[in-house]
């Protein structure tokens, strides 16, 4: 019980480190969009593609989880129901390896 609430308090300390340094919205679309070989374009536009669906759930997981932000917020720039985007920062976490490093800038 001792090690599930310090992994916790771990996470949220990271998470608010990360929201007060972390990229802003259009840097971190760049990123994944990047990292994903898709256009940032591809990310707002809708398409449901495999590539632009797994890069959506990456930048939703960082945006959500990592850096602690609103979901409504990223859903508002996507264009999306809140609840899509929360599904898919859960989709994005299976894939943490690959989106973690974009949050510290190691993309």
């Amino acid at each position: 019980m001792e090690s599930l609430r310090q992994e916790a308090e771990r996470l949220e300390e990271q998470r608010l480190r990360f929201r007060r340094r972390g990229p802003d919205l259009p840097t971190l679309l760049r990123r994944v969009a990047r990292t994903a070989h898709v256009s940032p374009e591809a990310l707002t536009s809708g398409g449901r593609s495999r590539a632009v669906a797994r890069a959506r759930d990456g930048l939703a997981y960082v945006w959500i989880e990592v850096l602690g932000h609103s979901g409504q917020d990223l859903a508002r720039a996507l264009r999306l129901h809140p609840v899509s985007v929360y599904r898919a920062a859960r989709r994005g976490r299976a894939h943490r390896a690959t989106w973690d490093p974009i949050a510290m800038g190691r993309s």
